[in-house]
């Protein structure tokens, strides 16, 4: 999801470079690297150009928000849709949280299927105990999204189905880390030269 207003960041927080990537290819590439499919980028009308650009060459779909004004709920429904027929599961990946690894969409795949069987519909990361993303909803709970309003993201849903739950808890607490402003931006680009 990559349509959110970055207010707190002064806007295009989407397209900022990261070690001279944008920001939003970071999840993109991830969905790549493991396989996911369909992918698709929620993105908000005044930068859907220059996303489009960067992806033209990937297996990528972009979906415009045109109302991603009216909060987070709106880039959730798009996604969904835009998915809806084609995929068992949903991954929801944001587009400021650069550093979930491969490892973290591989560990929620295997325990959504080992425990499909026991009523598991949706799988969370959670980092040093502290739940984060990417959030993965079997495809029975689509429809719920349609009810979901302004900024709320998913967590009513996980609220009301907490017993269809499970969380893959991971160490690393950076791997959490989303940007919302500019400090936020500069821990970032610390975080990246010292993993060099």
């Amino acid at each position: 999801m990559a349509a959110g207003q970055a207010r707190r960041f002064g806007g295009g927080k989407s397209l900022a470079l990261l070690s001279g990537k944008p920001l939003f290819l970071y999840p993109v590439e991830l969905a790549i690297r493991s396989g996911l499919s369909p992918i698709v980028v929620v993105a908000a009308n005044d930068h859907a150009a220059a996303m489009s650009a960067c992806i033209v060459d990937q297996p990528v779909r972009l979906v415009l928000n045109q109302d991603a004004e009216q909060g987070m709920s709106t880039s959730l429904r798009a996604g969904i849709e835009a998915v809806k027929e084609h995929a068992r599961a949903a991954f929801i990946l944001l587009a400021d949280q650069p550093f979930i690894p491969d490892e973290a969409v591989r560990r929620l795949i295997e325990r959504y299927e080992d425990g499909y069987g026991k009523g598991i519909r949706i799988v969370r990361a959670a980092y040093g105990g502290r739940p984060g993303h990417p959030v993965l909803f079997d495809r029975n709970l689509y429809p719920l999204f349609d009810s979901l309003q302004g900024d709320e993201g998913a967590r009513s849903l996980l609220k009301t189905h907490k017993a269809s739950v499970a969380t893959v808890d991971f160490p690393t607490a950076e791997w959490n880390d989303d940007i919302d402003t500019v400090e936020d931006y500069r821990r970032a680009e610390r975080y990246v030269r010292k993993d060099q």
